[in-house]
C-alpha cells in the first residue's frame, strides 16, 4: 500500500459510507489521485501545465506591482504542488461542476488544471478571483500565463 493510499484510506472509507452521489464523486476522486495512468488527452494537458510551471519557475523577473517577490518564487510558494493540483483535477473531474470559482489565482496553476478537467468533461467554465491589490491593477496579472489553446474552457455546442 503506497502512502497516499495510507494517507486517503480513512477518508475515503468514510465518504463511500456516506453514499450520497458527490460523497462518492470525491471518494472516486481520492481514489484516483494515485494513479498514475492517465488517458492521452489528460496526460497531454497536464504536461503542457507543467511545462508552463517550469517556465514560470524559470523566471527570475519580479511579479507584477512588486519590486521584491519573484514569478519564481510566487509560483514555487503559492503554486498548488503537483499532488494537490493533481486532486483538484480528479475532483474537477468527478463532480463535473457547470461553474467552478477560484479564489487568489496566483499563477493560475491550479485554475489551469481545473479548466483542463473542465474541457475534457465537455462543459463548464472557471471563475477566478484575485484579491492581491496587484494582481487585480495588473494587465499581466489578469491574463493568466497558463491560458493556452489546450486548457481554455470550452462549452458544449
Amino acid at each position: 500500500m503506497s502512502v497516499v493510499d495510507v494517507e486517503i484510506a480513512a477518508p475515503r472509507q468514510a465518504l463511500e459510507e456516506h453514499g450520497t452521489p458527490l460523497a462518492l464523486a470525491i471518494a472516486d476522486a481520492l481514489g484516483r489521485m494515485a494513479e498514475t495512468d492517465l488517458d492521452p488527452d489528460e496526460r497531454a494537458g497536464i504536461a503542457a501545465i507543467e511545462a508552463r510551471r517550469a517556465a514560470l519557475l524559470e523566471d527570475n523577473s519580479f511579479v507584477a506591482g512588486s519590486e521584491t517577490l519573484t514569478v519564481h518564487d510566487a509560483t514555487r510558494l503559492a503554486s498548488k504542488k503537483v499532488r494537490e493540483a493533481r486532486l483538484l483535477f480528479r475532483l474537477v473531474r468527478a463532480i463535473k461542476p457547470k461553474v467552478a470559482i477560484e479564489l487568489g489565482t496566483n499563477m493560475g496553476i491550479s485554475g489551469a488544471y481545473q479548466v483542463l478537467a473542465l474541457k475534457l468533461d465537455g462543459d463548464g467554465r472557471l471563475i477566478t478571483l484575485e484579491g492581491h491589490p496587484a494582481g487585480r491593477r495588473s494587465p499581466r496579472a489578469r491574463s493568466s500565463p497558463t491560458a493556452t489553446p489546450s486548457t481554455e474552457p470550452t462549452r458544449r455546442r
